[in-house]
């Protein structure tokens, strides 16, 4: 009888809480008279109707960097200079701390890794799907579960290359996406694959919890702290119910 591992789900719990920590609107940084008057500086010099174009370089603009948003990134850095030569501790910008672009892509180490997490999920699965049979029960919701993972690595890696108002949502969105087809799939191997009814009900449940979730951070506040929250506590729920599955299996 073909008996497969079940495809490495990461520690979603943890990976959440590490993804979707997200910084305040503001910080010390973009707070400081010194990144206030360096902006002004900047935009009357590169940001007026005549130098605006010229002034963004074709990589930039490929990546929809505005003028605006450039003289951030730019002070951003002048003002990290100053303090590091006057012995200062480095500040947090926007709440984020002052990563160098590369080619334009704000955090290119991120971004990286982002792509190779996806790497390894589709390895993972051809890997497993060359040894499963077509018949096997769960091969459907575990090519689901993957074809989630990735569109949300998809989607981090776009972040990480450039963090505006819909990149940020759509990761953080999709992570918690990816954590609820967990949870699905999760739900359909512990119930086995005869029990359709009660996996249609449960994938009801996390559609409207996920409808809900995303409604209100979109229409009402985006909360960073409930965001994590909620994401920390979906993903505890996931791996102890695991462990608690594993536990009653093996002993």
């Amino acid at each position: 009888t073909f008996v497969p591992h079940m495809p490495r789900i990461s520690d979603l719990g943890l990976l959440a809480a590490v993804l979707l920590i997200s910084p305040a609107l503001c910080s010390v940084g973009d707070r400081s008279y010194d990144f206030k008057l360096c902006l002004e500086r900047c935009h009357a010099k590169n940001c007026t109707a005549t130098t605006v174009v010229a002034s963004l370089p074709a990589h930039l603009r490929l990546l929809l960097w505005s003028c605006e948003e450039n003289c951030a990134y730019e002070c951003m850095h002048e003002v990290t200079a100053q303090d590091l030569q006057s012995g200062r501790k480095i500040r947090q910008f926007y709440g984020k701390w002052p990563f160098v672009r590369i080619l334009g892509i704000q955090e290119p180490s991120s971004a990286l890794f982002s792509v190779l997490n996806g790497l390894a999920n589709a390895y993972g699965y051809f890997s497993f799907k060359r040894r499963c049979p077509s018949s096997y029960p769960y091969l459907v919701p575990i090519t689901a579960q993957c074809l989630v993972s990735l569109h949300t690595w998809f989607w981090s890696t776009v972040f990480h290359c450039r963090d505006s108002y819909w990149t940020e949502r759509l990761d953080y969105f999709c992570a918690s996406a990816m954590i609820i087809s967990g949870l699905v799939l999760q739900f359909i191997r512990i119930t086995g694959p005869s029990a359709t009814l009660w996996h249609c009900l449960y994938i009801l449940l996390w559609a409207v919890l996920f409808s809900a979730h995303v409604s209100y951070l979109t229409l009402y506040k985006f909360d960073y702290g409930y965001n994590m929250a909620a994401s920390i506590l979906a993903g505890a729920l996931y791996t102890v119910v695991w462990l608690l599955w594993c536990w009653r299996v093996c002993f």
